[in-house]
């Protein structure tokens, strides 16, 4: 090159530098931009600094482009600088390509490009943060990613770094995807693992908590015993699983058509956690039920049979109707399919059976066809139950084959109730007769006839109707006091077989309801008349009859009072029934209109031994007693013994309050013995106790009470066979003076006495014998002497007395102490063995042989005591 051309060359350089005095700059610079991922806002500034631009700088443009469209339309000037920025937020792969940053100042333009690329941001897609392998399996624990330029995938457990060079024996499939751990150990291998990829020298990281599931297993499966359960009755099914997670349970039915029905809770079911219960048994509940235990692994089923013990069913049993006199058997046709246990009558509270039921032999065998069914059931038979009507004839064949059953037969009879009318005799087709001769009114009612086998009880009744005329057993009060307006009932309820026609009337003419205020109800055995609003035209007297093909009724009479306004006495005697603490005082003219009748009296007492003044408070200074009014006459009680009375009387019913009458004047007598003991209860269930309640003293305090007790077993012919306790008071002077006459041959000897304080109204009897017939006389005691006696008879139970305070020895008891003894004399005989080389009896004899030889030489010796000295010296002079 010539000098010339250099010349020129330097010209045009220094007109560039001249002309191109700013510079273009972005930020961040392009080597930041080539490994961006998406999902990061990234933030590019294109800028020219001012001071570098001459002139007015107002005209500076700096935009961005891409593919030649303006991306920004704004500039800033910021910190001397004009700029114009490009924001990517959350930028995916589409927001990669070549951006241009344009700038113009002074009629000049500068560019600069740019390449940014985005690549996918490292992830993880359709992996789960939990995950169950089965126990005892190889566990795939999979993580899937996602991103672009991965590195590297790693494993880690709990912090710890995963490889398949690792003792555990990890493997790896799919990249490093999978990480298998072999024969997954839940207590082992269970934990937080967390998958880890690396992009761009950043770890990204997705933890998953991996625990053990299990399949379940039944490890219980409890059912009723014997797969059976009982009519009317619960049966219980427990299911127990073991699984992980927990497992659920679901019931099922097999149906008779093999269909399987899940069973839901409800009155009939109650589920719980594996709990079947199922209330109130019937025949239709049969059949094989199915537990399903069910988890998140799989499920496991097992299924068991249950049969159905049925009660008894009995036939229905005709009522019978029959006449006095005559005989009557109710047959009971017992249906079952296991053996009879029990069966008997009820009557009236009582029980009548057969003396002897035959029972199994063997246990109840059952057939079960279900994997969980027993092939055989111990089920526990009863014992026969007491027997209560003694069969004549019919026992001694049974139970000499049985001395032990031949000994619990004649105890019942011992404690059975004799009849000799009915019989009750069981038949071998399971069929149980009743029979009752020559019949009579008291036989007549219903009697149940009750028969049990291992499932429970069946029963049936029927009636025996005896025919007789009516009569009536339960009527209205004689007398029904009521006002105008008020309400009214009449009944009378009739017995009569055959039924008898009722009817009710009034003052001789039938009555008749209108359906509103007198309305009639009438049953086979009761009539009903209610008035619901008297009328002063319904009261009067009311008659009940009945008639049937047997006679007639006596008439009930029953009398419809109105209550009127009281009416006082027209005279009073208080003088004729006088007693130390208290007066019967009779109330002299009132008639049969009863409507005017007092209820009670109001009674003021004033005692003194003179006549209250004229002016005398009897309202507020007088001792005031309501007494009730009945037949006539009134009872004072609380009365003192010799003291004067001046009383005033006041008539009062439910219409009102009558005036004082005059004044009346009485004076109670000197105190006597006490009245009879009455109201006496005695009770032998196990040891006898009697109780009563305190008589009237009259006037002296009682000061306690006297029992005197005597066995009239060897002097009384009392039915042996008798199990109640029988209370029979004397009631006439002929049955007193027999029974002084029985006392007087009974040996005093067997009397037993017992006095007890005023406060005790109860005695127990401990002293008394079973199976023994005794009277007890009861004597209430105070200052002026003792009380009548009060005489009652009864017998003791087989359980009363000294059987009851004293059992027999618990024999277990007594081989225990025995046998503590025993061991206590071994223990000592060894210890003497041990130190004196000998046993216990061997070591007393030779100390005594050694005490004895060893006399002598302590005379020699001049050491024998003073005991042995006198005894010596006793010897020696008997030898002189």
């Amino acid at each position: 090159m010539n000098p010339n051309s250099w010349i020129q060359f330097l010209i045009f350089l220094v007109s560039i530098t001249a002309t191109s005095c700013w510079q273009l700059r972005i930020s961040p610079p392009s080597t930041q931009l080539e490994r961006l991922a998406t999902g990061t806002d990234l933030y590019l500034v294109c800028q020219v600094r001012e001071d570098e631009i001459e002139g007015n700088k107002d005209n500076v443009e700096v935009s961005w482009f891409k593919d030649n469209t303006r991306m920004t339309k704004q500039k800033i000037r910021k910190n001397g600088y004009i700029q114009a920025s490009l924001a990517f937020v959350q930028p995916s792969k589409g927001d990669s390509g070549e951006y241009t940053c344009k700038a113009t100042a002074n009629d000049e333009t500068q560019e600069e490009k740019v390449s940014v690329v985005f690549y996918e941001r490292a992830g993880f897609v359709n992996t789960e943060n939990v995950q169950h392998p089965q126990e005892g399996e190889d566990a795939k624990i999979h993580c899937e990613t996602k991103g672009d330029r991965l590195d590297e995938l790693f494993w880690l457990k709990n912090g710890q770094y995963l490889t398949d060079a690792d003792e555990r024996g990890y493997k790896f499939e799919d990249d490093d995807h999978t990480l298998i751990i072999p024969n997954f150990d839940s207590e082992q291998d269970d934990g937080n693992y967390s998958c880890n990829v690396v992009q761009f020298a950043q770890i990204y990281t997705y933890d998953i908590s991996v625990t053990a599931f299990a399949k379940p297993i039944i490890t219980v499966f409890d059912i009723p015993e014997g797969n059976y359960g009982y009519e009317e009755q619960n049966a219980v099914f427990k299911c127990q699983a073991t699984g992980k997670p927990t497992p659920v349970y679901k019931w099922f039915k097999h149906q008779e058509d093999g269909k399987i029905v899940e069973i839901v809770a409800a009155d009939k079911y109650k589920i719980d956690d594996g709990l079947l219960e199922i209330n109130y048994l019937t025949e239709s509940d049969a059949g094989d039920y199915q537990c399903e235990a069910i988890n998140d692994i799989g499920n496991v089923t097992r299924a068991a049979k249950l049969m159905i013990h049925k009660k008894p069913r009995i036939d229905e049993i005709e009522d019978v109707m029959t006449k006095l006199g005559e005989t009557v058997e109710l047959v009971c046709k017992i249906n079952s399919e296991s053996d009879i246990t029990d069966a008997y009558f009820m009557f009236n509270k009582q029980k009548y059976a057969p003396v002897y039921i035959p029972t199994p032999s063997v246990p109840y065998e059952t057939d079960a066809k279900s994997e969980e069914i027993s092939t055989e059931q111990n089920e526990e038979v009863p014992e026969p139950t007491e027997a209560v009507i003694e069969q004549e004839g019919t026992t001694d064949d049974v139970f000499e084959e049985d001395g032990e059953e031949n000994d619990e037969s004649e105890s019942r009879k011992k404690r059975s109730v004799a009849d000799e009318n009915i019989v009750v005799e069981w038949k071998e087709d399971k069929t149980l007769v009743l029979t009752i001769n020559n019949v009579q009114m008291n036989n007549m009612g219903r009697y149940s006839c009750h028969a049990q086998n291992m499932a429970g009880y069946g029963h049936d009744s029927a009636k025996v109707l005896v025919k007789h005329s009516p009569k009536f057993t339960n009527v209205s009060a004689k007398y029904i006091r009521r006002k105008i307006g008020d309400y009214a009932n009449i009944f009378c309820e009739v017995s009569a077989v055959p039924v008898a026609t009722l009817k009710i009337e009034r003052n001789g003419k039938k009555v008749y309801g209108n359906g509103v205020s007198v309305i009639i109800d009438e049953t086979p055995s009761k009539i009903n008349l209610t008035f619901k609003n008297l009328s002063e035209s319904d009261f009067g007297t009311y008659q009940c009859s009945a008639e049937n093909s047997e006679g007639s009724a006596e008439p009930a009479v029953i009398d419809l009072v109105e209550i009127k306004h009281p009416k006082n006495p027209e005279s009073i005697i208080c003088t004729e029934q006088i007693y130390p603490n208290f007066a019967v005082c009779q109330m002299i003219g009132y008639s049969d209109q009863r409507g005017e009748w007092p209820t009670h009296f109001e009674v003021y007492l004033a005692q003194s031994s003179v006549l209250p003044s004229n002016d005398y408070d009897w309202e507020n200074k007088a001792t005031v007693e309501e007494v009730q009014f009945a037949d006539g006459s009134i009872k004072i009680a609380g009365l003192s013994p010799t003291s004067t009375y001046f009383a005033r009387f006041r008539a009062v019913n439910e219409a009102g309050r009558e005036d004082l009458t005059g004044i009346v004047q009485f004076e109670t007598t000197v105190p006597w013995t006490p009245e009879q003991v009455n109201d006496v209860v005695i009770d032998c269930p196990d040891v006898c106790s009697i109780n009563w309640t305190a008589p009237n003293d009259r006037g002296a305090p009682i000061t306690g009470y006297k029992l005197v007790f005597t066995d009239m077993s060897g002097v009384v012919n009392v039915d042996e066979e008798s199990q109640e306790v029988t209370i029979a008071p004397t009631s006439s002077e002929e049955e007193a003076a027999e029974n002084e006459e029985t006392v007087e041959e009974a040996d005093k000897s067997e009397q037993i006495i017992i006095e007890v304080g005023p406060d005790n109204l109860h005695v127990d009897l401990p002293q008394l014998l079973p199976l023994h017939n005794y009277k007890v006389e009861i004597f209430a005691v105070n200052d002026k002497g003792e009380s009548e006696a009060a005489e009652y008879f009864f017998r003791t139970t087989e359980k009363s007395g000294l059987a009851t305070l004293f059992p027999l020895p618990n024999w277990f008891i007594i081989f225990l102490i025995i046998a503590v003894i025993v061991l206590f004399a071994l223990s000592i005989d060894a210890f003497c063995c041990k130190t004196r080389q000998c046993g216990i009896l061997a070591c007393i004899t030779s100390h005594v042989r050694n005490r004895r030889s060893r006399i002598p030489k302590d005379l020699e010796q001049g050491t024998i005591n003073a005991e042995n000295s006198v005894l010596l010296a006793g010897k020696n002079s008997n030898e002189h």
